[in-house]
């Protein structure tokens, strides 16, 4: 176990300690200790440890590629946010004048909060305690790992082992009636659609998070009440379940042609007489099977949250609620549009890429990455263009009311940018990789069959053998 984590740590530290002068940037420029950027490092450096030491307790008892990445990802986002929350709601409940030792001490995101040079001359403690216990909660991962490889690394007959034989009859199905009247559904509808959609505890995990991001902002609400009567509040629980939903369809639409590029599969599949188009129509109806029920789930959620904060403005401020509606309504055009760009993109990225995570990246950064830098680079830009020239040439009387006019409209203005820089990415983005999938399918499907270039060496298997 020691040497897998220090093999899989080698990248991932060498990107750390290629950041690190950018970091150093700021003793260069000033406000900032040496000792504060070495602690930042140091807890930076322990963070990764932590991750990595997750990673390795979950795939120990798991064999799926996919779904250790994917649980390793929750855990790890649960785990960074769950223990400052109960150390919160703990404090407010007791009324305690500090913060719990016993929810601090675990929380692995908190050396960084007590690395600054102020918070570290006062309780110096508190971040090397914080250090300390999350670096020891790190090592308790990899010792139970250790516990448990030796047990699940081999198909033997085993509690863990029927555990997970239990998990896979769940997924596909106890009822052998039941499996076959669905096969014999959906290959009337397309044969490759009974072979995406079989599988139907797919979405399971999605449930749960979306389930446990609701109840903690319901958690949230309920310890303190001010916050339910802020509408703008209600906004956040509408982002993080878009979120949830954008980062998870990805992962799952390009899963299904790695998987069978990989094995061969599609190749054998293109053989019969079903078309390119065919195979995309039963990959997308797979889709629209496994996430149609988290799609509606969020978007009643999103009409409850509306419905909400409308009633927690006060029916005077018109402006107000035409803001809070008009970001409401543009979070959900956004969302749905992005859903949709984001399954064809991850689709074509799924038919180049060889392992999921690399073809979810692409569709990370291509889609919900680089519109917000754009959107950024425009409104940065903007605003040097329309208010550097008035306070340069302009008194200060015409500064003020030019400025107050600006700030009335500049919500608006900001939605609206917004709005259409992600629409336009969305549409550009699912008319590009439809237009490769119908183009460029069947090449990418066998295109590590394709015939020896002239010129290249020959494989090994064609050397000729010598006479004996």
């Amino acid at each position: 176990m020691l040497g897998k984590i220090v093999a899989a740590s080698v990248n991932w530290l060498f990107g750390l300690l290629a950041i690190f002068p950018i970091l150093a940037l700021s003793l260069l420029l000033g406000g900032v200790a040496p000792g504060e950027f070495w602690r930042e490092i140091l807890a930076l450096a322990n963070l990764l440890f932590y991750s990595l030491a997750l990673g390795m307790f979950v795939s120990s008892y798991m064999r799926s590629e996919r779904h250790a990445a994917g649980l390793t990802i929750a855990l790890l986002m649960l785990m960074l946010w769950l223990p400052a929350q109960i150390a919160h709601w703990h404090q407010q409940s007791t009324g305690a004048f500090e913060l719990s030792l016993w929810f601090i001490l675990p929380d692995v995101t908190r050396p960084l909060h007590y690395a600054s040079d102020n918070l570290s001359r006062t309780s110096s403690d508190l971040y090397w305690g914080s250090l300390l216990g999350s670096h020891l909660v790190g090592w308790c991962y990899l010792l139970l790992a250790s516990l448990i490889v030796p047990r699940t690394w081999q198909q033997s007959a085993g509690k863990i082992s029927r555990w997970q034989e239990g998990a896979a009859q769940f997924t596909y199905g106890r009822n052998r009636e039941r499996r076959q009247q669905f096969r014999a559904r959906a290959l009337a509808v397309n044969p490759f659609y009974w072979v995406a959609a079989r599988a139907r505890g797919q979405s399971l995990v999605l449930w749960i998070i979306l389930a446990a991001v609701v109840m903690s902002f319901l958690i949230s609400w309920l310890v303190d009440p001010s916050d339910a009567d802020n509408a703008w509040v209600h906004l956040w629980p509408a982002f993080l379940l878009h979120t949830v939903l954008k980062l998870w369809i990805p992962l799952a639409a390009c899963r299904r042609f790695i998987e069978d590029r990989r094995s061969g599969a599609l190749e054998l599949i293109l053989s019969t007489p079903l078309t390119a188009g065919e195979i995309v129509r039963g990959q997308w109806l797979a889709l629209w099977k496994q996430f149609r029920g988290p799609v509606f789930f969020v978007l009643i959620i999103d009409a409850l949250l509306l419905f909400f904060g409308w009633a927690a403005i006060s029916k005077g401020d018109g402006k107000d609620q035409l803001l809070f509606l008009s970001l409401s309504g543009a979070g959900v055009l956004v969302f749905l549009a992005d859903l949709v760009a984001l399954a064809w993109l991850s689709m074509w990225r799924g038919m180049k890429a060889r392992h999921s995570y690399v073809a979810w990246l692409w569709c990370v950064v291509q889609l919900l990455v680089l519109p917000w830098l754009v959107f950024y680079v425009a409104l940065t830009a903007g605003a040097m263009l329309i208010f550097l020239p008035q306070f340069v040439n302009a008194g200060a009387a015409n500064n003020a009311a030019s400025m107050k006019k600006w700030m009335e409209w500049l919500p608006h203005l900001l939605t609206s940018g917004w709005v259409l820089l992600s629409l336009a990415a969305a549409i550009l983005t699912a008319w590009w990789a439809r237009r490769c999938l119908q183009q460029q399918f069947r090449h990418q499907a066998t295109l590590s069959y394709q015939p020896v270039k002239a010129g290249s060496p020959p494989p090994l298997s064609s050397a000729p053998v010598p006479p004996r």
